[in-house]
Order: C-alpha cells, then sequence, then structure tokens
C-alpha cells in the first residue's frame, strides 16, 4: 500500500468517508495482480479534492462501469469473487447522498476510482 495524501476538511463525515474508502481499497486489493500493491493519492484541487484508489490487474470493462449495481459481479464465470457484489455500489450511493462523485477509469491493466469532493465550506 503506497499512500500520498494532502490534508483537507471536505464536506461528507467521518463515518461515511470511512464506508467509502473500506469499500474501494478493499475492491483494490482484492482485484489487483499478486504482489502489484495498490496506490492511494488524495490531492486538493481548488474547491475539491480527489482521493484516487489505484491498482493493476485485470481492466474493468467500460460497459461494466456503466451497470455499478446491488449484486453485480462481473465476469463471475470467469474469475473467482468473493461477496455479494455491493462495494461499489454502496461507495457510489454513499457518494452521492454526500453531493461528492465516484468515477472509474481503467484500461492497461490499470484501474483507478476517483472520488471526488467539495472543499468544506466553498
Amino acid at each position: 500500500l503506497s499512500l500520498s495524501i494532502q490534508t483537507a476538511v471536505i464536506d461528507i463525515s467521518e463515518t461515511n468517508l470511512k464506508k467509502v474508502l473500506e469499500e474501494l481499497i478493499e475492491n483494490a486489493f482484492k482485484f489487483s495482480d499478486d504482489g502489484s500493491g495498490v496506490e492511494i493519492v488524495g490531492k486538493s484541487n481548488g474547491n475539491t479534492y480527489t482521493l484516487t484508489v489505484k491498482n493493476r490487474g485485470r481492466d474493468f470493462k467500460q460497459e461494466h462501469i456503466q451497470q455499478i449495481g446491488p449484486f453485480m459481479q462481473f465476469e463471475r464465470e470467469k474469475y473467482e469473487q468473493q461477496g455479494l457484489g455491493l462495494g461499489l455500489w454502496i461507495a457510489q450511493k454513499l457518494m452521492d447522498l454526500n453531493n461528492g462523485q465516484l468515477a472509474v477509469q481503467s484500461s492497461g491493466g490499470e484501474t483507478v476510482l476517483a472520488i471526488t469532493f467539495s472543499v468544506y465550506g466553498l
């Protein structure tokens, strides 16, 4: 695990932030190649703050990104997957409830999950 975090006061409760990060980090480790590690970067961008969780492993196909929902597990017939398929959906819903955004990008074996918040007070 590699961390590079700038501090900021963001507009989300500690409980909700903790749950979002748990889901994203667990997902990153679950789908990363053995020994490849997970990188978390937090940066302030003026009136927003973005945390990215990056891992290397199999690609998250664009059509699957569009289908994130409860109990969705993609390519289950090809890959063993533990869990109920709720993690990214829970993270998405918590971000929606807190006026934040969750974006997923994946190509070349690298997947980046980015959550963006308003900086508190702006």
